[in-house]
């Protein structure tokens, strides 16, 4: 059963820190991004799609991996390789249909729009200020990967946005935004990871600024390597 197969995956994905696993049917994604986003469908709509993510126990996982050397900090993006290996060695512990996996960090033809199939399938709504919002975790979530699986997905309608989640976005969180992408400048559309990386505080003021999920805000340490990828951190 589908439902038995998710959990099987959760379950193996849950020592890794990626405490985020959702199902949707892919067509509930793919009618609603344009085509070069769209993921692969095994020749149905109706087949099987994870989201996968995590919250900050997913940074306590990589910060043991890294004591245990299992993990390299002098690799390059060692966070998102720790990500990428967890996820592989958990499908591969599992007997699955055929299946693709399709990361957060890649381009087309092999990307995904992840924020729009987190809320897809219900799990985070993106809110004005561009934040993928959790009813429980807030902004204090990172989504990962999809994986689509040559299995029915389940039915239903797409999930509709929790009411009151974001209802104060506009006057809260959009002007931080605004403020954000003003410091950042042109920066921004050449080079956003080092837009993100110097303007650090700033773009952090607006997830800070969101009021669900506090009590699960991201250490200090996971903050600024979230923004800045400064390995230094990691030692």
């Amino acid at each position: 059963m589908p439902g038995d197969l998710v959990a099987r995956i959760a379950h193996e994905l849950e020592p890794a820190g990626l405490d985020l696993v959702t199902d949707l049917r892919v067509s509930s994604y793919n009618q609603g991004v344009p085509s070069e986003w769209r993921l692969p469908d095994f020749g149905s709509g109706a087949s099987l799609a994870l989201v996968l993510g995590g919250t900050r126990r997913l940074w306590s996982a990589f910060r043991g991996a890294l004591t245990r050397g299992s993990v390299s900090a002098t690799v390059e993006n060692p966070f998102d390789r720790y990500v990428r290996a967890s996820i592989e060695a958990a499908l591969a512990r599992v007997e699955l249909p055929p299946f693709e996996v399709r990361y957060a960090a890649d381009r087309p033809p092999r990307g995904v729009a992840i924020q729009r199939l987190a809320e897809a399938a219900g799990l985070a709504f993106v809110s004005p200020a561009k934040l993928a919002v959790h009813p429980r975790y807030g902004p204090w979530i990172s989504l990962h990967a999809a994986v689509i699986l040559d299995t029915p997905g389940p039915p239903g309608p797409v999930p509709q946005r929790p009411s009151g989640l974001c209802a104060d976005c506009s006057a809260r969180c959009v002007p931080l935004l605004e403020r954000a992408v003003e410091r950042s400048g042109a920066l921004l559309a050449t080079d956003p990871d080092r837009a993100l990386a110097e303007g650090w505080r700033e773009w952090l003021a607006v997830r800070d600024a969101c009021p669900v999920g506090q009590a699960w805000r991201y250490d200090d340490d996971q903050i600024r390597y979230g923004y800045t990828k400064d390995r230094s951190i990691l030692s």
